[in-house]
């Protein structure tokens, strides 16, 4: 079977739950904190791990204690390795100050920290040995240009590349070495350079950034499921029934779940449901790591939708 490399973010992540959203000149009170480890590239690599596939985590930690809580977490992960997680002792780790609302939701704010400090030198020793078939996964939380140099390394090793682009940009030019891209509706728009009243149906905007971009495009719906768009196919896969405790990192299940799926050769619309029935097992849990549910339960959640 392949592997599955994310080259991306790892954060030490503060949960503060509140009745609604701050808003700008507003104090509120949180009624708890909660800290546990996150960043996009660490919940994806987490993800796709639990899902089964051997997973390598590309990135930077600081040299401080949120740094060592991440690797300690790293260890109890199978199939999770940080052969390639190096350490900035100069720069904190990165952060995410993440808001909670009564209804579930999140508002999030990033700090880069190391995240911001990744080199070519680093990326080229951690991709050395892909070989063909191995998925790279990728996000926008480390410097685009490091993210631009990986992603070109990837395609010229044989490699399949996923660009989870969030936070969202209105720029084309990282979809250059992309296999394929996954946004959410927000993300989409912002790609596409659409507000709120001029963007089409969700259901339309994969098929519009494939016309646009030439890429194969999952849009990531909520409570709607999916909605893909490829050269060969158009489809949309239904979401599953869960109890919402907490939307953070169902996003990032998804993308790694969806790696892990092809990188052991499934075709994208079994990838998809398999993808989406982790993205459900991660609502049902607070923070975006700390379902228990692993390959078997997806698997069950499949069949049982």
């Amino acid at each position: 079977m392949n592997a599955v490399y994310v080259v991306g973010s790892a954060n030490f992540d503060r949960f503060l739950y509140v009745d609604n959203f701050v808003v700008a000149g507003e104090t509120i009170s949180s009624s708890r904190l909660e800290e546990a480890c996150g960043g996009k590239g660490l919940n994806q690599a987490v993800a796709a791990a639990r899902a089964g596939a051997q997973t390598w985590m590309v990135g930077n930690l600081g040299g401080d204690g949120a740094g060592e809580t991440i690797r300690r977490a790293i260890d109890q992960e199978n199939n999770l390795h940080q052969d390639f997680l190096a350490t900035d002792v100069h720069t904190p780790t990165g952060q995410a100050m993440i808001q909670i609302n009564a209804e579930g939701n999140n508002a999030i704010v990033l700090i880069a920290g190391s995240n911001a400090t990744i080199t070519r030198e680093h990326i080229d020793e951690a991709l050395a040995n892909l070989a063909k078939g191995d998925v790279v996964i990728f996000q926008r939380e480390i410097p685009d240009e490091m993210t631009k140099h990986a992603l070109k390394l990837a395609k010229s090793k044989g490699a399949f590349t996923i660009l989870n682009l969030a936070p969202g940009i209105a720029d084309t030019s990282l979809l250059s070495n992309v296999d394929l891209l996954i946004v959410n509706e927000t993300e989409a728009a912002t790609l596409l350079g659409l507000d709120g009243n001029s963007a089409p149906n969700p259901q339309d905007l994969p098929a519009r950034i494939l016309k646009e971009t030439g890429t194969d495009t999952i849009l990531t719906y909520g409570d709607k499921g999916a909605f893909v768009a490829t050269s060969a196919e158009t489809f949309h896969e239904p979401a599953m029934k869960c109890e919402v405790v907490d939307t953070t990192g169902a996003g990032d299940a998804f993308v790694g779940a969806l790696a892990a799926q092809l990188a052991e050769g499934s075709a994208i619309s079994a990838a998809t449901r398999f993808a989406i029935a982790a993205s459900t097992a991660a609502c049902g849990s607070k923070g975006a790591q700390s379902y228990s549910e692993r390959r078997k339960d997806f698997e069950k959640l499949v069949k049982q939708n």
